[in-house]
């Protein structure tokens, strides 16, 4: 909360100037101090053109004022199951001047490095196949970078465990979950025995070290778990089982224009192990209360996690469109959740956003929360899709708040050069296919530390999600050590799907 507030006195203009350089996001100058500009890659800077080092943008430790830093890029490629992707095309534009740097695939171990790249590059990873072309393209990214593509290790599940339980009277169903599968499974309740089998598939990748937990929920919805830690074959648990333990989630500083307090939620999910996404038993309340604070009540297990991660969703909605935010957590196990919520949320997504395909740019409207709302997020993603006879072209684009053009209400962003005679490259003769899709994304560090695009945007494509579930991602962006920084929270903006 204090990196909040630090960035709320600076954007009011209460600061020092030598404290503001590089330290605080934008979107336009206008959104900087007194005396700063916004620089490309999303921080208010001495001039436009100034870079910002290391500890505010991912960059190098390069005087800000002075040329434009020389470096290698180092670009890791990997296919849906997060593992090494071989010959995938990899273009590398100037993000001054859109002029080619370079155009090459990955090597056998799914890298490849572009050296002597001067200044930021906005880097793309093209995969085609006989149906069309799916393209990846982060923006903005420095010399001396790892920039990583594609998903995080998943491996299709092919390995077989026999998971066993002591039954309980009060059982109608039972969930099984693991620290190596993404979802439960459901088994239903055979209580006459004194204990009952079934048989899970897991990834490869982690069957022979995860943890199970057995949950089930009787008559008075009070949940209930079982566990057993670090597992390297057939489990048989044992024991006896643990109500879960309920907390109180208390949020103030409420958006004024929020549709419905009573039709706001608290959910999360348990942390099996602290580097892992959430993957363990949920929890689910609506919220109490308003207009200024309303609480809710979150239940999950204790024994067996190691923390909890919640999610605030917020809606407001407006004509045919339904505004959505998601603010996520990461917790330890117990404890109270207070949250000021208004100070997390970012500018709400109004509007479907329209694509220009002739033109390059996707455009949209905007609102603001309420005075006390960031004005720009750290982070912009957007995904298009397009056809063009019988072939299939996507296109996702990560790019720094600078990339965002436009004011009051409209806002619009460029698609980024490509080489100019490619058939992935979108005509304006091509059809739009499906959702299109527009994200902004706010975090909050760990220690407190202000969060930039530099720091996130690097392992950006492994952390967002796909276009028809927009959430899950929040595990990955918030997982330990896969970014230049450790991330505590996350605010996501963005139009729902219809």
């Amino acid at each position: 909360m204090k990196t909040l507030l630090l960035l709320l006195s600076l954007t009011a203009g209460c600061y020092q100037r030598d404290l503001a350089n590089c330290a605080v996001s934008c979107a336009t100058s206008s959104d900087c101090p007194d005396g700063l500009a916004c620089n490309a890659t999303g921080r208010c800077a001495a001039t436009e053109t100034t870079a910002c080092g290391a500890d505010t943008d991912g960059g190098t430790d390069a005087d800000p004022d002075g040329p434009p830093v020389t470096g290698t890029i180092h670009v890791v490629a990997r296919d849906a199951r997060g593992l090494p992707a071989s010959g995938v095309r990899v273009i590398a534009m100037s993000s001054a001047d859109g002029s080619a740097i370079a155009d090459t695939t990955t090597l056998a171990d799914g890298t490849v490095d572009l050296p002597d790249v001067t200044g930021a590059a906005d880097v793309t990873v093209v995969v085609t196949n006989g149906v069309g072309s799916k393209l990846t393209t982060v923006r903005s990214v420095a010399p001396e970078t790892t920039v990583t593509f594609g998903r995080r290790r998943n491996e299709t599940p092919s390995v077989s465990r026999t998971i066993t339980w002591p039954t309980n009277a009060g059982a109608p169903n039972y969930f099984i979950y693991t620290s190596c599968s993404p979802t439960p499974k459901q088994v239903t309740a055979v209580n006459a025995n004194a204990t009952q089998s079934t048989t899970i598939t897991l990834d490869p990748s982690c069957a022979d070290n995860f943890d199970a937990m057995v949950v089930f929920s009787d008559g008075s919805f009070q949940q209930f778990s079982l566990f057993s830690l670090a597992n390297t074959g057939n489990v048989t648990l044992t024991g006896s089982y643990v109500v879960f333990p309920q907390a109180d989630a208390n949020f103030s500083a409420l958006p004024a224009d929020l549709a419905s307090v009573n039709n706001t939620f608290l959910t999360g999910a348990m942390i099996f192990r602290p580097g892992d996404p959430a993957s363990g038993p949920t929890t689910f309340g609506p919220l109490a209360g308003g207009p200024e604070s309303a609480s809710a009540l979150s239940a999950l297990p204790a024994m067996g996690s190691a923390g909890r991660e919640l999610y605030l969703t917020l809606h407001q909605v407006g004509d045919e469109f339904e505004r959505l935010q998601q603010i996520a957590e990461r917790l330890p196990v117990q404890g109270a959740y207070n949250l000021q919520v208004e100070p997390n949320m970012l500018p709400w997504i109004s509007s479907e956003p329209v694509v220009d395909l002739g033109g390059r740019s996707i455009s949209w409207t905007q609102l603001s929360p309420g005075a006390l709302a960031r004005t720009a997020g750290d982070l912009v993603v957007s995904e298009i899709s397009y056809t063009r006879g019988s072939l299939d072209f996507t296109w996702r684009v990560i790019a720094p708040p600078s990339a965002v053009t436009g004011s009051g209400l409209d806002r619009s962003i460029a698609l980024p050069e490509l080489p100019g005679d490619e058939a992935f490259e979108p005509r304006a003769t091509d059809v739009l296919e499906g959702l299109q899709h527009l994200r902004i994304y706010g975090f909050t560090s760990a220690s407190g530390g202000a969060v930039s695009y530099g720091d996130v945007s690097p392992i950006a494509d492994l952390a967002v999600s796909t276009a028809f579930d927009p959430f899950k991602g929040s595990d990955t962006f918030l997982t330990t050590g896969l970014g230049a920084v450790d991330l505590a929270r996350m605010t996501v903006s963005l139009n729902k799907p219809n």
